[in-house]
Protein backbone atom coordinates (compact mmCIF):
# COMPACT_ATOMS: atom_id res chain seq x y z
CA UNK A 1 0.00 0.00 0.00
CA UNK A 2 1.25 3.49 -0.85
CA UNK A 3 0.48 6.62 1.08
CA UNK A 4 0.48 10.17 -0.26
CA UNK A 5 0.02 13.09 2.14
CA UNK A 6 -0.25 16.80 1.54
CA UNK A 7 -0.34 19.57 4.13
CA UNK A 8 -3.83 21.03 4.10
CA UNK A 9 -6.29 23.36 5.73
CA UNK A 10 -10.02 22.91 5.38
CA UNK A 11 -12.33 25.90 5.14
CA UNK A 12 -16.07 25.33 5.29
CA UNK A 13 -19.29 27.15 5.97
CA UNK A 14 -20.69 30.52 5.08
CA UNK A 15 -18.06 32.90 3.72
CA UNK A 16 -15.43 30.22 3.13
CA UNK A 17 -15.00 31.14 -0.54
CA UNK A 18 -14.35 34.77 0.39
CA UNK A 19 -11.52 33.57 2.65
CA UNK A 20 -9.64 32.33 -0.44
CA UNK A 21 -8.62 35.95 -1.13
CA UNK A 22 -6.54 35.96 2.05
CA UNK A 23 -4.58 32.76 1.35
CA UNK A 24 -1.05 32.92 -0.02
CA UNK A 25 -1.22 29.86 -2.30
CA UNK A 26 -2.01 29.92 -6.00
CA UNK A 27 -3.99 26.67 -6.24
CA UNK A 28 -7.05 25.32 -4.46
CA UNK A 29 -9.23 22.25 -4.58
CA UNK A 30 -12.95 22.84 -4.20
CA UNK A 31 -14.99 19.85 -3.08
CA UNK A 32 -18.77 19.97 -3.33
CA UNK A 33 -21.51 17.37 -3.15
CA UNK A 34 -23.38 16.25 -6.25
CA UNK A 35 -26.68 17.50 -4.85
CA UNK A 36 -25.23 20.96 -4.30
CA UNK A 37 -24.03 21.14 -7.89
CA UNK A 38 -27.48 20.22 -9.21
CA UNK A 39 -29.25 22.77 -7.00
CA UNK A 40 -26.82 25.63 -7.72
CA UNK A 41 -26.48 24.92 -11.47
Amino acid sequence: MSRFCLPRDIYHGKGCLEELKNLKGKKAILVVGGGSMKRQG
